[in-house]
């Protein structure tokens, strides 16, 4: 993402069950932040939870019998593509614009 946006646009930091990604923009001659998006395990589901302001998404995750990964957003009972999860973890961070 460095190259697309720049060194300092966005940072990614990975601590023990969490993940925190901090978006910027060079506004009026310095860095500020923009989004954050935080992505923390939730073994009681077992999957994850995303955080975005007040924004806040579980996701369950699963073996399938043919040994691939499921992810399952638990609110809306559906099944999301790895595309779906990145768009939902990333783009409202990156492109607040986008729409839901």
């Amino acid at each position: 993402m460095h190259e697309s946006f720049g060194d300092e646009s966005v940072d990614i930091q990975l601590f023990r069950g969490r993940i925190k990604v901090t978006v910027r923009e060079f506004e009026e001659d310095k860095w500020q932040t923009t989004g954050k998006v935080e992505v923390v395990t939730a073994p009681d589901i077992p999957g994850f939870q995303i955080q975005r302001d007040e924004y806040s998404m579980a996701v369950e995750v699963g073996l399938l019998p043919s040994d691939k990964l499921f992810y399952r957003d638990c609110e809306q009972d559906t099944y999301l593509t790895m595309e779906d999860l990145t768009k939902r973890v990333l783009d409202r961070a990156l492109f607040p614009k986008l729409r839901e």
